[in-house]
C-alpha cells in the first residue's frame, strides 16, 4: 500500500496456508508469527529486534518523538475548540445584535435613532434594516 507521505505498508499474514510456500519465506512468517527464529535470516533478524529493544537512547528518542507528536495533537485540539469557542461568542452577539436591531426597527426606530442609542454602525444597522425589508417583501 503506497501513501501520500512517501511511505509504503506492507500487510503480511502469518497465520496464512503456508502450502506451496518456499521454506525461507515459511520461516519468516513463523518467526513474525511465533518470534521463533530458525534460519540465519530469521536468526540475524532477531538480534536485531532484539538490539533495537533494548538501545535506551533508540527508546528515548522514540518516546520522545511520540510525546511530541501528542503534544502537538493537544495544543492543536485546544487551538481548534478556542477558536470554536470564539467564533461561536462572535456569531452569537451578531445574531444578538441583529435581533436587537431588528426588533428597535419594527417599534418605528431609525436607523439614525439605533445608531446613536446602541452604538452600532449605520452601515450595520442598515445592512440588517436591508434583510428586514427583504424578507418582509417575500412574504
Amino acid at each position: 500500500m503506497v501513501h501520500n507521505d512517501e511511505t509504503t505498508k506492507v500487510f503480511v499474514n502469518a497465520k496464512c496456508s503456508r502450502q506451496d510456500i518456499p521454506k525461507d519465506i515459511k520461516n519468516q512468517l513463523e518467526y513474525l508469527r511465533d518470534n521463533k527464529a530458525e534460519d540465519p535470516f530469521t536468526e540475524s533478524l532477531d538480534a536485531k529486534v532484539r538490539r533495537a529493544r533494548t538501545q535506551e537512547e533508540w527508546r528515548l528518542e522514540y518516546m520522545t518523538l511520540e510525546m511530541k507528536i501528542n503534544e502537538a495533537y493537544e495544543d492543536g485540539k485546544e487551538q481548534g475548540i478556542e477558536q470554536g469557542i470564539e467564533q461561536g461568542i462572535e456569531r452569537g452577539i451578531e445574531r444578538g445584535i441583529e435581533q436587537i436591531v431588528s426588533a428597535m426597527l419594527r417599534n418605528g426606530k431609525t436607523p439614525s435613532e439605533i445608531h446613536d442609542l446602541c452604538d452600532i454602525p449605520l452601515e450595520e444597522i442598515e445592512r440588517i434594516e436591508g434583510k428586514l425589508l427583504a424578507g418582509a417583501s417575500r412574504k
